[in-house]
């Protein structure tokens, strides 16, 4: 969603807010640095609480992709390749 704000036309509260956020380089990139380990950290519970729920037969193909990809970066360190994921 995208909005135009005016600064005179903040509530007061909103004003208050504005004025405590700390806009240096430094603050910005600790903040971000910490929603990124809360993200992580979420996606890992989800990831824990979904591989809870599989059946015999999901734990077991869920192990073969992981061994795979384990033995596929392992041999990737010993050659000293540089492995590159596109995003």
């Amino acid at each position: 969603m995208y909005e135009t704000i005016f600064l005179d036309a903040l509530e007061e509260d909103e004003q208050e807010l504005f004025d405590q956020i700390d806009t240096s380089p430094l603050a910005q990139l600790n903040e971000q640095l910490i929603m990124l380990f809360i993200q992580e950290r979420r996606h890992m519970r989800r990831v824990k609480q979904l591989e809870a729920g599989l059946t015999d037969e999901e734990k077991k193909i869920n192990r073969s992709y992981t061994s795979a990809r384990t033995k596929f970066l392992t041999l990737a360190r010993r050659q000293g390749s540089r492995l590159i994921f596109p995003l």
